[in-house]
Formats: C-alpha cells, structure tokens, sequence
C-alpha cells in the first residue's frame, strides 16, 4: 500500500483499523504485563504512534518472556504485516516474529 496515495478518509480509516488490531492485541495479553505499560501503549495509540505502539507491545511480550498463544502471535504479525514492516522493514519484521516464536505453538 502506498500510504501518501490515500486520501484522508481513507489514511483515516486506516488508522483506525490498525489502532483497533493493536489495541485487541493488547487486551489479549494484558493481564500479564507490568504495571504500567498497558496505559503506555494506550497513549502511544491515542497519539496516533502505531509504530511504537506495536513495537513496545512486541518488546514486552519479548523482554517479560510473556507466554501468549499462537493466536496472540499471530494477531501480532498480521498487525506489523498489514503496516507495512514485512515490505518496508523486512529484518526488523522477521526479528520480530523470530522473536516471538510466531508460528510455534
């Protein structure tokens, strides 16, 4: 997708979409995260920062060595594919899933 070609409307709704997918992500995991960081990412995405968002929710799964399941995994990449990171960041993206153990169960 070649984002600068969207229209308002639909760079609106794009991040919107893509908030509501990191923010589902976030819910399904929540429980088990640090104080604190939950709020961080709500802000993050209130801010319109998706990136950051998805990547500190990626992070904590990672650097708590949070068990989720390989639904929550695969929420996670399909959120980092649909912004992008496989085309624009693909070593950035495949650290992350090999980090996350995506596509192990």
């Amino acid at each position: 997708m070649e984002f600068e070609k969207l229209t308002k409307e639909e760079k609106n709704r794009y991040y919107e979409e893509v908030s509501r997918d990191i923010w589902q992500c976030v819910l399904m995991c929540a429980d088990v995260f640090p104080e604190g960081v939950v709020e961080d990412i709500r802000q993050y995405l209130g801010h319109n920062e998706l990136g950051l968002a998805i990547e500190s929710l990626a992070y904590m799964v990672i650097q708590h060595e949070v068990s989720i399941s390989r639904d929550v995994k695969a929420a996670i990449m399909r959120t980092f594919s649909k912004m992008g990171y496989e085309e624009d960041e693909p070593e950035q993206y495949c650290a992350y899933k090999e980090q996350l153990g995506a596509g192990e169960g």
